[in-house]
């Protein structure tokens, strides 16, 4: 319900540089990562916000002409988070309902932000090839 899934296609023989890029704009905001695959990722920040901590999951796939980064952005709940949301529910629906949206708010905010360092990391390395000007010499026809 709270994750979100984007991949892009990076045009680069080796993943390995564009997994760099994104595992230092993530540890720069508090998640690091560890290899849990041959080509993927996971990591979890260790301070949360709302009862929630973000945790991110990168995946890379070799394709023809490149490799396909694929980052998800979920949340992990804390016990004690959901524990006080459980009581305000049963005993103060009102103030339970209001911290819902302030915190749902608050992580779409927050999962945007991830995404947006996710890909502005590699944002040089997801540019298009060098296409030469002006083009060859064109068939008649």
């Amino acid at each position: 319900m709270l994750d979100k899934t984007d991949q892009r296609f990076i045009a680069a023989a080796d993943f390995g540089p564009a997994v760099q890029a994104i595992q230092g704009s993530l540890y720069q905001r508090g998640i690091v990562t560890q290899q849990i695959g041959p080509s993927q990722w996971s990591g979890q920040a260790s301070e949360a916000r709302w009862a929630m901590a973000p945790q991110a999951t990168l995946a890379a796939y070799p394709v023809p002409g490149g490799v396909v980064v694929q980052a998800t952005v979920g949340a992990q709940f804390e016990t004690n988070g959901l524990i006080v949301f459980v009581l305000l529910w049963l005993f103060c629906f009102p103030a339970a309902v209001i911290v819902a949206v302030l915190a749902y708010q608050e992580w779409q905010k927050k999962q945007s932000e991830l995404l947006f360092a996710i890909w502005s990391a590699v944002a040089a390395l997801m540019a298009a090839p060098y296409a030469p000007w002006p083009p060859g010499p064109r068939s008649p026809g």
